[in-house]
């Protein structure tokens, strides 16, 4: 299919005509200048040709690439669990022959790059590619490591290698952008990649989750101190991987054990209330490492209040019914339960 010198509409640039038609590629003239697009994708929904019959084509096209993509994406999803499995089998066989000492369970945090992808009044992001600022922000201000890596498909957009177009087109078929991207559409949190260091470049290990330990997911807005670093989700840990020299650790929510805040709910859960470095300090200081162990106590603290902050919304029952089940299979008392005394709350008390 050619479809040089055909006449098309965007949503955006209004009426354009073919220039060219390369492969996948097509150049459009309008009135605002010349675009580039990819074909057929584009005519998913931001382009419409004006000849029917040709309309009709590329319907079809589209409907049989997006079940060829479809079917591809399935096998690669199967063959990276049946790795992954493996990779499990291994480490374990490798821990029963080493006799591996086993690490108490401890809660878990993640440190979260800001995503405000799919952001609204309900939803903080972390289920869509990130907005032009904030992709700007976390390249160019924050230098976050894997934003910023050539490979990175908003590194190649912000280089002006792919258009916009192009770059939410690779998250909706599947394309990996980022952990953070799809952290609230599949409810999983992983341990990262070593930056720096001697284990530079080596997949992270979480070797203190467990079944039923809480996962508690933070962020902060763009340019904004660490002090307010905020709590956005939290969920009991279903499935997790502690991590080997193949692939990093990884924790799953159970479905039935996972809470997300609106913007206002997380802002009102900030993380250094409950949350103090080990020696004690009052400052709001995360420094290296992606994630951080803390106890039973400050987990139930957490799921206490937000449990309060859900009182009268539709997620109240499931906020009280996620805390005291906590407390209750971890033997936290709700009567003896103290306040927080994270670095914030240290801070006050000077």
């Amino acid at each position: 299919m050619d479809l040089k010198n055909q006449l098309v509409t965007h949503k955006a640039f209004g009426e354009g005509k073919v220039v060219t038609h390369r492969e996948n590629y097509l150049t459009i003239s309008f009135k605002v200048g010349k675009k580039e697009f990819v074909f057929p994708d584009a005519f998913k929904s931001f382009l419409k040709v004006s000849d029917t019959q040709l309309a009709s084509q590329i319907d079809v096209m589209i409907k049989e690439e997006d079940e060829k993509a479809r079917v591809q994406l399935e096998l690669q999803r199967r063959r990276k669990f049946e790795e992954l499995e493996n990779s499990i089998i291994e480490a374990k066989a490798k821990k029963d022959r080493a006799r591996v000492k086993v690490l108490p369970r401890a809660n878990i945090a993640f440190k979260c790059n800001l995503c405000d992808g799919d952001k609204s009044d309900q939803r903080v992001g972390f289920a869509g590619v990130c907005s032009d600022a904030t992709i700007k922000t976390n390249i160019e201000s924050e230098k976050r490591v894997w934003c910023s890596v050539e490979e990175n498909p908003c590194a190649q957009y912000l280089d002006e290698k792919i258009t916009r177009e192009e770059l939410d087109a690779k998250h909706q078929a599947g394309e990996f952008i980022c952990y953070e991207s799809n952290m609230l559409n599949d409810w999983c949190a992983y341990a990262g990649i070593a930056s720096r260091g001697i284990n530079k470049g080596k997949p992270m290990k979480l070797d203190q989750a467990r079944m039923d330990s809480l996962c508690v997911l933070t962020t902060r807005e763009r340019k904004t101190k660490e002090e307010t670093r905020y709590i956005f989700a939290v969920f009991l840990v279903g499935e997790y991987h502690e991590g080997d020299g193949q692939a990093e650790g990884f924790v799953k929510a159970q479905e039935n054990y996972r809470i997300e805040l609106t913007p206002d709910q997380a802002k009102a859960m900030p993380f250094w209330k409950y949350h103090a470095n080990k020696n004690g300090s009052d400052k709001a200081v995360w420094s290296s490492g992606l994630h951080r162990y803390f106890g039973d106590e400050q987990a139930a603290q957490i799921l206490r209040d937000i449990a309060a902050i859900m009182k009268g919304t539709d997620k109240e029952q499931q906020a009280i019914e996620l805390y005291e089940h906590f407390c209750k299979i971890n033997r936290v008392s709700l009567i003896k339960l103290t306040e927080p005394k994270g670095a914030l709350m240290l801070r006050e008390q000077k």
